[in-house]
């Protein structure tokens, strides 16, 4: 298991402090978030800059997350091709970066899951002649593909993997640990972040809300994923490292 974190730390800043700060704490993993301001993704220069200063860091990219605007599942026929074409430009982003895959929601609304099978049509055969793994993301419910059963159905059609949100799965409190069982062998990566059940996309620190983690990481398989804490942006970056380094060391040695 590798556990690393995600640049939504800074989304609202530029990432390359981040990335500094990142290697100066021994920090090892990161996924990067495309966002103008954050991450110029769309220009070489920045992408070059970005490759530079993960080496330099020591830091190794595990994923890269679209744009938060993407809906793949739209009903809007511009809006949809819009975003599978900026998913494509995502994929050749990460194959740049060596980057190994890229996160994708199935949608950012409630839609048909035909709407959602066009698109994937389009993305994953792209995605796999760049060699670059595409994921599916439980989004924020009730927006489709929230629900594992329509998450495993799509994994199990076009034979890809599954990024577990836990912050998103369990923002109502609907807590059945054993229902991730029936996704085990699919999950790929974790964003792994902490949920007070209000409903809301919180996105603690595991440990700030009132998940079970012993209990998540028993009902999937955690010898071959990848763990991204994924949290909103702090106010003091340097504290916030130091608060998410506690947990890591602590899941490191098992103990959850």
């Amino acid at each position: 298991m590798r556990i690393g974190i995600s640049s939504t730390l800074v989304k609202d800043s530029s990432i390359f402090p981040l990335i500094k700060l990142m290697g100066e704490k021994r920090f090892l993993f990161l996924e990067i978030r495309c966002r103008k301001g954050h991450f110029e993704y769309e220009d070489i220069e920045s992408i070059k800059k970005l490759k530079c200063a993960l080496k330099r860091a020591g830091v190794t990219p595990l994923a890269l997350h679209p744009p938060d605007w993407i809906d793949i599942g739209s009903q809007n026929e511009w809006e949809r091709m819009r975003s599978v074409r900026e998913v494509e430009k995502c994929i050749l982003v990460a194959e740049k970066l060596h980057v190994q895959r890229v996160i994708l929601h199935p949608a950012n609304s409630t839609t048909e899951i035909s709407i959602i099978r066009k698109s994937l049509d389009e993305i994953v055969p792209f995605s796999e002649e760049w060699r670059v793994e595409v994921v599916l993301e439980n989004p924020f419910p009730p927006k489709t593909g929230s629900d594992l059963w329509t998450l495993k159905a799509l994994s199990d059609e076009y034979k890809i993997g599954i990024c577990l949100d836990t912050s998103h799965l369990f923002a109502n409190g609907d807590v059945d640990y054993v229902v991730l069982n029936n996704i085990s062998g699919l999950v790929k990566e974790v964003h792994a972040s902490d949920s007070r059940f209000s409903g809301k996309d919180d996105h603690l620190l595991p440990g700030e809300g009132k998940l079970n983690w012993g209990e998540i990481f028993k009902n999937i398989d955690n010898n071959n994923i990848d763990v991204i804490i994924e949290l909103m942006p702090a106010k003091d970056l340097e504290k916030r490292l130091d608060e998410i380094e506690e947990v890591m060391e602590r899941w490191l040695s098992g103990l959850f």
